[in-house]
């Protein structure tokens, strides 16, 4: 299948690592398999063809949540990656695999008292990732006899658990203790601190995950800017930081943008919920108005550009007579 780079580094991270085995750390697939099945409890809640529908993750979401649940430390059997920076273009299905993922890192990892959180600069911004999971366990029949849902709240008796959205202009960030903790759109970050916070809480938690997701951004020393720059090094092995899961979906910098090969190259999940149409007219506005351009390739195809400011294009008035 086609694929760019970082898509690619990530796969063959994984397969090398399957092939050492005096590593520290093993591969479980009856765990991704368990995480593959609770997925299936999950139903979608958006669209006219998917609502109400069981979830099966496509093969590449398969990859993100098999790696993340499947990868064990040998001697103690707990989760490899403590922190995951996954950038997918829009329209990707982010809060299909980031609201599954709280619910099923809250609920269903045998931590008692876990506190599952979704985090943004706004709570508003939060809320989308944790409606996600909250209409997850809203729609599954098996589910809602183990979780209760309420409007900004998801919880268990039987492990007193709890779900919920969180931002920077929450009433309080204190005394958190997160399982798990979901960082939503990194590139709108304007520091690291709220991430910092969360990170910090889960001192006392066994196998805790920070999961970071997000479009692709424009500021390089932004924490997002920071932390592809990480991600990147730990997939060409120039830096060595083996809890840090990464996943980057997009077309390579050399590539044409407006040919469709590139489209399908960035987006992994092309045809299925990125229809063919949709980055057919966004690239036509974009060759109609080149200030429409750097959006396009970032936005859908995950190319990292500077803002192209203009009234016209460039090879338009040199193609002028």
């Amino acid at each position: 299948l086609p694929a760019g780079k970082w898509h690619r580094l990530a796969c063959e991270r994984h397969l090398k690592d399957l092939e050492d085995q005096s590593s520290r750390w093993e591969f479980k697939p009856k765990l991704a398999a368990k995480a593959f099945g609770i997925f299936k409890l999950f139903r979608h809640y958006k669209g006219r063809e998917w609502a109400g529908k069981p979830i099966t993750l496509e093969p590449w979401q398969q990859f993100i949540v098999g790696s993340i649940m499947g990868w064990v430390v040998r001697e103690t059997g707990l989760r490899w990656f403590r922190n995951a920076f996954i950038e997918l273009p829009r329209g990707s299905g982010k809060s299909t695999i980031a609201g599954g993922m709280l619910v099923l890192l809250t609920f269903f990892d045998g931590e008692s008292g876990a506190e599952g959180y979704s985090f943004a600069t706004k709570k508003d911004q939060a809320r989308i990732t944790f409606q996600a999971g909250r209409q997850m366990v809203l729609r599954s029949p098996a589910l809602k006899e183990h979780i209760e849902v309420s409007k900004y709240n998801l919880h268990t008796l039987a492990t007193e658990s709890k779900l919920e959205a969180l931002g920077s202009d929450s009433d309080t960030l204190d005394g958190l203790r997160p399982n798990c903790a979901v960082a939503d759109e990194v590139h709108r970050h304007p520091s690291a601190s709220l991430i910092e916070v969360m990170e910090s809480g889960m001192g006392t938690r066994s196998q805790p995950l920070l999961f970071e997701i997000t479009t692709a951004g424009e500021d390089d020393t932004s924490v997002y800017g920071q932390h592809f720059l990480l991600s990147t090094r730990v997939l060409e092995r120039t830096v060595e930081l083996d809890e840090w899961f990464c996943f980057i979906a997009s077309a390579d910098q050399e590539d044409n943008w407006t040919e469709e090969a590139t489209w399908i190259k960035a987006n992994p999940n092309y045809n299925v919920s990125v229809r063919p149409e949709f980055p057919r007219k966004e690239c036509k506005k974009a060759l109609a108005n080149p200030a429409e351009q750097a959006k396009f390739r970032r936005l859908y195809l995950g190319q990292k550009v500077q803002a192209l400011e203009g009234y016209f294009s460039l090879d338009d008035w040199k193609a002028c007579p």
